[in-house]
């Protein structure tokens, strides 16, 4: 279940997709845990989804910095212009980012020059505008 998980975001498996895949969990430690500290899946799910990438923190040549590095994974992408992950991806979706598929897998990557032409310049009259 969670390479499943982690194929889907085109990643790695990572510690906090296996974690996610005991959420639910009727019995075992998991269900003890959640008895005693009255945590429901729902909030473990998203306290887990609130946990930085361990994958990057912990390889720095996958850092959105590198700069000899053209093509991004999605989570990289989305570090790399200070976005959620979930604005990525429905980018990909809307027709606004173009992805690329590795042959025969379902890792995608980005082109970094594709991200920057996400990017627009402000206008001065930008500013006045309520946000």
């Amino acid at each position: 279940m969670a390479a499943d998980w982690a194929a889907h975001e085109g990643g790695a498996i990572e510690i906090a997709h296996v974690l996610a895949c005991f959420a639910d969990e009727p019995l075992g430690l998991m269900a003890q845990l959640r008895r005693d500290y009255g945590v429901t899946s729902l909030e473990w799910r998203a306290a887990l989804a609130a946990m930085p990438s361990t994958q990057t923190e912990s390889n720095s040549a996958s850092s959105p910095a590198a700069p000899n590095r053209p093509y991004l994974t999605p989570e990289e992408g989305a570090a790399y212009l200070g976005v959620h992950i979930q604005t990525i991806r429905g980018y990909i979706r809307q027709g606004k980012l173009s992805a690329l598929r590795i042959a025969g897998e379902r890792a995608i990557r980005l082109r970094r020059e594709d991200l920057d032409a996400l990017l627009e310049p402000l206008q001065p009259q930008d500013f006045d505008k309520p946000t």
